[in-house]
């Protein structure tokens, strides 16, 4: 994701304040963009259709 690759050089290169607002952007980004994929997962894994 845009925002995590981003953030990420933000944290090599910025001054201290940037540094500490792109790690948070990096931890936060990462949580929801993991929580997406458990999501996707489960729902490929649930049948679409039920049985008669």
């Amino acid at each position: 994701m845009f925002e995590i690759a981003s953030s990420k050089l933000a944290v090599e290169r910025g001054d201290d304040a940037t540094k500490a607002f792109a790690q948070q952007m990096v931890t936060d980004h990462q949580k929801t963009t993991d929580e997406l994929e458990a999501l996707v997962s489960a729902a490929r894994s649930k049948p679409r259709f039920r049985a008669l």
